[in-house]
């Protein structure tokens, strides 16, 4: 039962009594309960693009949500506007862990440079000598190299890990809120994100795989409900 619909027995349950104050506490109660609905389905609206969990995809439900965030005042603007900075870090965060695999790839073809160059200096020239102090400097340069480029990586793969921590936490926010729609977009989002940056050892989602069927199962069921009171209202 969501929560429009737990405050609107309430409400109708609580006009029975003559209590101003419990009417007026009632009537409050529902109000609230929709707004947070419109709330929800806006929000679920705006995040539509990420279906297609890309960064072109996030710049556009980015965008939706800032010009929702600025129709809005209070808490909803807040909530709208978190989330829109949440959807920029998490992928501005992949973007920097696929542009450190980049340079990684480019760095190795340096260090690879430099250790073929350690090779030559141990060649005998034509009076039999070797640059032995030469070619370990091109070594320790390799090296160098290839140990900025892991940190590198390193540093984006932390990075991403928390920005995907920091969703995990504002996914059971919204679930909390029974603003369901926003948690399966969030969750199938950062999962997408997950599998193709990180190994299943970097990262894994702390918001229960069962809670999530859960979730989508109510949804079917709430869509099931709506489309049998539809064709009820058609006859």
């Amino acid at each position: 039962m969501t929560g429009v619909r737990r405050a609107a027995i309430d409400w109708v349950a609580m006009r029975k009594i003559p209590q101003p104050i419990a009417l007026v506490k009632a009537t409050s109660l529902f109000a609230l309960a929709c707004l947070l609905h419109v709330r929800a389905d806006e929000l679920s609206l705006a995040l539509g693009p990420l279906w297609n969990p890309d960064l072109p995809s996030a710049k556009q439900a980015v965008a939706n949500l800032t010009k929702l965030a600025a129709s809005q005042s209070g808490a909803a603007k807040s909530q709208s506007e978190h989330l829109a900075q949440l959807l920029k870090n998490l992928f501005t965060a992949e973007y920097q862990l696929a542009e450190a695999s980049k340079a990684s790839a480019q760095a190795e073809e340096v260090a690879r440079q430099k250790i073929r160059n350690s090779d030559e200096w141990m060649i005998p020239n034509i009076w039999g000598r070797v640059n032995q102090e030469a070619s370990q400097q091109a070594l320790a340069e390799a090296a160098a190299i290839r140990s900025k480029a892991a940190r590198r990586i390193a540093d984006a793969q932390q990075n991403l890990v928390a920005q995907l921590r920091e969703t995990d936490s504002l996914i059971e926010d919204f679930h909390q809120l029974d603003e369901l729609e926003v948690v399966l977009v969030l969750v199938d989002t950062s999962a997408a994100l997950a599998e193709r940056s990180l190994t299943k050892e970097q990262f894994t989602s702390a918001f229960p795989p069962d809670t999530v069927a859960k979730v989508r199962e109510t949804l079917r069921l709430r869509e099931a409900e709506k489309t049998k009171l539809q064709r009820r209202g058609a006859k």
